[in-house]
């Protein structure tokens, strides 16, 4: 008895629905490694934020209450995140003067001891690697912003 007409093309049929496949785990997995690395950034530049912050509570009153003193004190802090952030890898460039350093709301530098602290950045993370162009075509774009806002109270 013959085989049936139809089963001798279901080999193709197989290499379609393997295609599909195959490009639907690759969109699945670059998303997956940009989420990933998104979740990364985002800790690594929380933990320096706060990081940052603590070296702002650990100055004296009198530091706080100097202008002088206070600045270099946030020259401190913004250098802090500079520095963990490169030894923790983050390739991502950063312009420490962009961190916001307030003082119960307002600039720092007055001649009142704060209560707290508060640290604000953004940083950009873009999809460089593996599946840049996947990750773009679903996202839409290849780069998005984190953004981190810490506060500290000041309790000298």
């Amino acid at each position: 008895m013959k085989a049936p007409r139809h089963t001798r093309f279901q080999g193709g049929v197989a290499a379609v629905e393997l295609a599909l496949v195959l490009f639907s785990a690759s969109l699945l997995l670059a998303s997956l490694l940009f989420c990933a690395r998104l979740g990364w950034h985002a800790i690594v530049l929380h933990r320096a934020m706060y990081s940052a912050a603590l070296v702002m509570a650990d100055a004296s009153p009198e530091q706080m209450m100097d202008p002088a003193a206070t600045a270099q004190v946030m020259a401190n802090a913004r250098s802090t995140v500079a520095e963990l952030l490169q030894d923790a890898g983050v390739t991502t460039p950063i312009n420490p003067a962009g961190i916001g350093i307030e003082c119960d709301g307002n600039v720092c530098a007055s001649l009142t001891q704060p209560q707290s602290f508060r640290l604000i950045m953004s940083m950009p993370v873009s999809a460089d690697g593996v599946g840049d162009g996947l990750v773009q075509y679903m996202l839409g774009s290849s780069s998005t912003t984190i953004i981190t806002d810490d506060t500290v109270p000041y309790a000298p």
